[in-house]
């Protein structure tokens, strides 16, 4: 198959759903409304690399404890009493239901379950391809957000469906956070789902949604696109979140999608289901740390990030040095503590801090498969999330 129709198979597949009447109870989608003030100052955040780190045990049950979650946002009967196919497991005890959106266009659901502390806001991938798709290779506006720096870019068709959405997704998790203040608010996604998952947890911060703390949210999605530029990607990791868990299984493309000559970037962290055996390694695309000059680590960071940037893209004092360093592997060794400070200012200024790891599936070249898009840890995912017995 060639690479333009193994591109537009697993597109096909990111909006696949099966087509169902919404049940009564939720409201149909509004215009965006007013974004307000912000009330959460964004820092950006400086990519620094770390090896894998492999996950099992009680940490890798837990994530696929949220799979049915997914699932369930494919399962339009039922899914208002949380009886639906998929509503089993350790989902059950859901409760407080509230649907949002359309069948035939964007499509969700706010809930909580009090055992487990949680209030779940979840999305579910679009059923129609011309929904984002044709601009998914150019368009990105300015992010509207608060606090978003200028030059923070987001997908158009991404931002477009979030805010056909928002004003009732940010009214139902108001009056959910209400009722259960205490619990973590968990944003989840599967596909597009995933991308709009990360842009309604960035735009509820923001936004200041009833005092929503983000050291009590949790961003977890399986097969996300890529949803802004590197600028957006550090915006969003700089609000401190508690927890970004973005799982890609495999090989699956989509989560190459866009792709980054686009000008198109992750936001880490990404969980990596490396084979059909569920072996599963969180990639850490950064520390969380801003590079500091007298840490070792930082170092070896920003050189390698410089070695890998595009030399067309840097300029002055980190273009001479790359070019010119004899000894590439240590050519920031010894160098004076004022010399590297205006160095990285020089480096950072250039945009290049938003550059992703090649750690684990940014590490594949070829051999891209739409197939595990509709799979993570042998549990269907997509049009097939709803038929779990077959």
């Amino acid at each position: 198959m060639r690479p333009r129709q193994l591109i537009a198979l697993a597109l096909c597949i990111i909006t696949g759903a099966r087509s169902a009447r919404v049940p009564g109870g939720q409201h149909p989608g509004q215009p965006s409304g007013s974004y307000g003030t912000s009330t959460t100052p964004a820092t950006s955040v400086v990519g620094t690399f770390a090896e894998p780190v492999e996950v099992s045990g009680q940490a890798l049950d837990e994530m696929k404890s949220l799979i049915g979650y997914l699932q369930s946002t494919y399962c339009v009967d039922g899914l208002d009493t949380w009886s639906c196919s998929t509503c089993v497991g350790p989902t059950v005890g859901t409760s407080d239901v509230r649907l949002f959106g359309q069948a035939d266009r964007v499509f969700g659901y706010a809930a909580l379950h009090r055992t487990r502390n949680l209030t779940i806001v979840a999305f579910r991938g679009s059923r129609n391809f011309n929904n984002w798709i044709n601009n998914i290779m150019m368009a990105k506006p300015d992010c509207p957000f608060p606090g978003a720096p200028t030059g923070t870019k987001v997908h158009y068709g991404f931002l477009q469906s979030w805010q056909y959405v928002r004003a009732s997704v940010l009214e139902e998790l108001a009056a959910l956070i209400a009722l259960a203040p205490e619990h973590t608010v968990l944003f989840a996604g599967h596909s597009l789902g995933g991308a709009l998952a990360l842009l309604a947890a960035a735009d509820a911060l923001t936004s200041g949604t009833a005092g929503l703390d983000s050291k009590r949210m949790r961003i977890f999605t399986v097969g996300q696109p890529r949803v802004g530029n590197s600028q957006f990607a550090d915006f969003v990791y700089g609000l401190g979140v508690r927890t970004i868990q973005r799982v890609v299984n495999q090989n699956d493309l989509t989560p190459h999608l866009p792709p980054t000559f686009s000008g198109f970037c992750h936001v880490p962290n990404e969980i990596w289901v490396r084979d059909a055996n569920g072996t599963t390694f969180e990639c850490l695309d950064t520390n969380g740390h801003s590079l500091r000059l007298d840490q070792p680590e930082s170092l070896r960071s920003l050189q390698t990030q410089m070695l890998r940037a595009p030399k067309k893209r840097l300029k002055g004092a980190a273009q001479d040095l790359v070019l010119q360093s004899d000894s590439p592997d240590d050519m920031l060794e010894d160098m004076p503590e004022d010399t590297l400070a205006n160095l990285l200012a020089d480096f950072t200024e250039q945009g290049m801090d938003g550059l992703e790891s090649d750690l684990c599936s940014n590490g594949l070249k070829t051999g891209y498969a739409a197939t595990e898009h509709l799979r993570v840890w042998g549990m269907k995912l997509g049009i097939k999330g709803c038929d779990v017995e077959s």
